[in-house]
């Protein structure tokens, strides 16, 4: 920041100082070089640069240059990952959009809209991730930027699915799809073309949920992209599940899971295991589907996926019970109970607790 500012101060000078602050009880060491100034430093250096404007703007652009570089490589990060610097940076990015937009810096101002609004998506605060969202589709709209602005919609889509609201999903959605087809962006289509199919799913409309993967997988196929393929695989193989057409629904799971095995993809193979457990659990082949449970449990345990974990424990825990199998169903439904508590699933809390007491009457 020093350095973009202009200054010819070497950080082992800069260091000293903080050293020398932190001493006098200025500032406070963070740890990884973040430090938290005292409200008395921070109201002195205010009224510093008021006094020396000249100075002033140089420090401000090279202030927001540092939070946008930092903010841009956050963006695609998952949470875990986002916490920690969110946490200690959290009033700097948002100074940092200020000042961005005071000083036409679009790039980053930008970078810095969107790195908060994911920020905000990831943390379910839908509210601010809508309102951060709709600003940056403006922002690319009035910069003809129509990949940027379809971004931004579809995201938009993305927030309302997830609090299940379908229909405005579907709008969003649509008005991100009509600029990817406009501009020819098939990567984009093909992305839109998914999460159709998934709202469509939601929604129970097989036939339409079908068309829109089969016009996504059509794109993914034509452009090599596998990934996206073996996604769209795994969702016709849940509409034929849904649908009770068994053998059609392992042929779509197991081209998904050759991919994913192929790529090393275990978090997404494990929950295509899980799944062909489940057909064969529905078809009384209970061997195959301790089989298919077991694979996904091993990779669920071994990732920490508590959800997927607790899931797969109670279909084992079923699939025992209805085999009359009592002594082995009971660990399973125990193991699965401890894990639906801890995440607070009161639902499948309640379900497990009721299964468990047929057992023990």
């Amino acid at each position: 920041m020093a350095k973009a500012a202009g200054s010819s101060y070497p950080r082992e000078q800069i260091d000293q100082l903080l050293a020398s602050l932190e001493h006098a009880g200025l500032v406070q060491h963070h740890g990884q070089g973040v430090y938290a100034m005292h409200p008395a430093l921070s109201g002195f250096l205010r009224s510093r640069i008021a006094l020396q404007e000249s100075m002033h703007e140089p420090w401000r652009r090279a202030f927001v240059e540092v939070m946008a570089r930092l903010a841009d490589h956050l963006a695609p990060r998952p949470l875990h990952e986002q916490r920690s610097a969110f946490y200690g940076h959290g009033a700097n990015f948002h100074t940092a959009l200020r000042e961005s937009e005071q000083l036409s810096m679009d790039r980053h101002y930008a970078a810095l809209l969107q790195s908060l609004a994911i920020y905000a998506q990831n943390r379910r605060e839908f509210t601010s991730a809508e309102r951060y969202f709709e600003r940056l589709a403006e922002y690319h709209k009035v910069r003809l930027d129509a990949e940027g602005e379809a971004a931004a919609y579809h995201q938009l889509g993305r927030i309302a699915e997830e609090q299940r609201d379908f229909k405005s999903a579907e709008q969003w959605y649509r008005r991100s799809l009509a600029i990817e087809e406009k501009h020819g962006n098939e990567h984009g289509a093909a992305r839109t073309y998914h999460q159709l199919g998934i709202i469509a799913e939601k929604q129970r409309d097989f036939s339409a949920a079908e068309q829109w993967y089969q016009k996504a997988l059509a794109i993914d196929q034509e452009h090599g992209n596998e990934h996206e393929a073996a996604m769209t695989y795994h969702q016709l193989g849940l509409i034929a599940q849904q649908q009770r057409d068994f053998s059609v629904a392992e042929e779509w799971y197991l081209k998904s899971l050759a991919i994913k095995e192929r790529y090393g993809n275990e978090y997404e193979a494990a929950n295509t295991y899980h799944q062909l457990g489940a057909i064969a659990q529905e078809q009384c082949n209970f061997s195959a589907a301790e089989q298919w449970y077991r694979r996904s449990l091993t990779i669920s345990e071994k990732l920490g996926s508590s959800r997927a974990a607790a899931l797969t424990h109670y279909n084992l825990g079923i699939m025992a019970q209805e085999t009359s199998d009592i002594t082995k169903a009971l660990p399973e439904y125990l193991k699965a109970l401890e894990l639906f508590e801890k995440l607070a699933l009161n639902d499948y809390v309640a379900r497990t607790i009721w299964r468990m007491a047929l057992i023990t009457g």
